[in-house]
């Protein structure tokens, strides 16, 4: 067996061993066993430095934590749909600003990066006891190793300082700390990370820390200082962003197409925009969660995978009842993309290689071409099984109850033909124009809110794409944790708050260029004045670039604007940019005081 198989092998080994472990977080059996009987060989360790990165993957990408970026945000919305996905008014609640200490997701949003930072501190507390050589790896690796777990322990805490501010600071096994001001929380990050920064490597490891991922981390640290810790720090952000373009800390740049960083992993593809990203491999390494929690349970059919959805994640409506657009600054995320923008198009698969074009799930869903292996079939329509019940099912980007129009009810004298015909009519008319337009007074009474959903509410998101399991490529791409757009984005927005809004413009545009034709972009660049860059615009194209990666929340609380009014929410009364303290956190440490809830 060649060194490639065995280490393919090796990897097999541990994605089986480490996945089943997040579905019970409590257990940690290489934290009970005595460390000279578990670090037995280089394997061994490495086993053991790779375990947080798996919780990191889930910390990040499955559930809580995005829940809290998002849905409390202005783009997406868990809208109940009929009978589904009411689940105890939580996403009701996070979308109306309405949380309390004991909602899950906040507690989620604590326990899992504590967590992570557990794990990573019962690492490095064995890595520093251990003599690497003795287990032929060198002492130059151990440095790498415990640079590796601490900048992944910042990153940890990088969470609970964004979601709760006044957090405890804990570095070794099973502490129990009271908490510390904000400022001590920044400092330790920051000092982690600087220190870590020399003993990483600069060539690129996928799935793992490097020195451009640490530096990014201290990007993402300084641009929001002043929402943090109440100090800016926009000059050291901008000195680490530029270096990072420089390639100072390793050779990444931006991808040249607007799919790149997220199709990076399928078919071998690796994004030079990814500085740090999970990877996937399917049945062993999964990142399901996001498929599930957004796509309609007849998606399947039109994706061609074996996954069927919960129905529930959407993006937040850009149109009333009656198809006008809402007049807000925030939210509508779909209609702020221009017409010409290539990730407005509807999501497509364009051949068996993984090629596709666009990032989102809209208006009439058809089956899949099983003759091609791919695209879809445009005569086979798919159906609704709710509201929409042997209906065509067309995603509008609305969110009322269109189906409870009478007109839209099978009179008592109708044949099923002719009932059915009439609805068809009215629905390809949907299909036509993209929306309804509502005129029976019994869906105006009822209106428009998180409540208020039925099984063709919302845009779907695919920015990362969902491909097709014949093909062997459904979940084999990988999730962009960090990428060179945001150090750009960071940079530029450095940049305009000092007031250079030309240098800001510039690198702006040198991410979005790849959007457009170079014909349309000329319509729309920031350079060349054809769009006017005001804080409105910037906060409104920081949604797009960012859409779904879990910056939201807090991009809209370093620019002041969580707290504005969005649809189906007004201006919040108080401020609530910080999440409570966890209940279940505080019963469990006597030490822990509330944080202003």
């Amino acid at each position: 067996m060649n060194r490639i198989k065995i280490g393919t092998l090796l990897l097999l080994v541990l994605l089986i061993l480490i996945i089943p472990s997040c579905t019970n977080l409590d257990e940690e059996a290489f934290s009970v066993l005595p460390t000279d009987v578990y670090y037995s060989d280089k394997n061994s360790i490495e086993r053991a430095l790779l375990r947080p990165y798996e919780h990191g993957h889930w910390c990040g990408w499955d559930g809580d934590r995005w829940y809290l970026q998002e849905l409390s945000a202005d783009q997406f919305t868990w809208a109940q749909k009929g009978k589904h996905g009411y689940d105890s008014g939580n996403w009701i609640r996070l979308h109306g600003h309405d949380w309390d200490a004991d909602q899950g997701q906040v507690y989620g949003g604590w326990i899992g990066p504590y967590q992570g930072i557990g794990q990573c501190n019962t690492i490095i507390r064995d890595f520093e006891a251990l003599n690497f050589p003795d287990f032929g790896l060198t002492d130059a690796d151990k440095a790498t190793y415990i640079g590796e777990l601490r900048t992944l322990r910042a990153w940890f805490y990088l969470f609970v300082l964004d979601l709760f501010r006044e957090v405890p600071l804990v570095t070794l096994p099973d502490e129990i700390k009271e908490q510390v001001p904000p400022a001590e929380t920044f400092a330790f990050i920051e000092k982690e990370i600087l220190e870590s920064l020399p003993a990483l490597k600069q060539t690129a490891q996928r799935g793992r820390w490097t020195q451009a991922g640490a530096a990014a981390l201290l990007v993402r640290l300084y641009l929001n200082a002043e929402a943090w810790i109440g100090t800016p720090k926009y000059t050291e952000c901008s000195k680490i962003a530029q270096d990072i373009i420089d390639k100072k800390y390793g050779n990444f740049e931006l991808d040249t197409d607007y799919r790149g960083p997220f199709r990076s992993g399928v078919k071998g593809y690796r994004s030079p925009e990814n500085i740090f990203e999970f990877p996937h491999i399917k049945n062993y390494y999964e990142g399901g969660w996001m498929y599930d929690a957004m796509m309609h349970y007849q998606v399947r059919y039109s994706l061609d995978t074996d996954k069927g959805g919960w129905n529930g994640i959407n993006m937040s409506p850009s149109r009333d009842l009656k198809g006008d657009l809402y007049p807000y600054v925030l939210g509508g995320p779909y209609e702020k993309f221009p017409n010409t923008d290539f990730r407005k198009r509807p999501f497509k698969t364009l051949s068996t290689d993984g090629n596709y074009e666009g990032f989102f799930l809209v208006n009439q869903l058809y089956k899949f071409n099983e003759e091609n292996r791919y695209g879809v079939d445009s005569s086979s329509m798919i159906l609704g099984t709710e509201e929409w019940k042997d209906f065509p099912l067309i995603f509008v980007d609305q969110c009322g109850r269109f189906s409870d129009d009478p007109a839209l009810k099978k009179l008592e004298s109708e044949s099923n033909d002719a009932y059915k015909a009439r609805v068809y009519k009215y629905l390809e008319e949907v299909r036509k124009r993209g929306y309804h337009i509502a005129t029976s007074s019994v869906v105006l009474e009822k209106g428009s809110d998180v409540s208020k959903g039925e099984e063709s509410t919302g845009i779907r998101l695919l920015k990362f794409p969902w491909l097709s399991i014949t093909s062997d490529l459904f979940m084999s791409n990988s999730f962009p944790e960090i990428r060179m757009a945001e150090i750009y984005y960071s940079l530029a927005e450095c940049k305009y708050r000092s007031g250079d809004k030309a240098g800001a413009a510039k690198l702006l545009d040198a991410v979005r260029k790849r959007n457009y034709t170079a014909e349309d972009f000329a319509k729309i660049s920031y350079e060349s004045g054809a769009t006017t860059l005001t804080d409105n615009e910037f906060i409104i194209e920081l949604g797009r670039e960012f859409l779904g990666e879990r910056h939201r929340r807090t991009d809209l609380v370093r620019w002041k604007r969580f707290g504005d009014e969005w649809w189906a929410k007004p201006k919040d009364a108080k401020d609530k940019t910080v999440f409570p303290i966890p209940n279940r956190a505080l019963n469990a440490n006597a030490k822990l005081k509330t944080n202003g809830y």
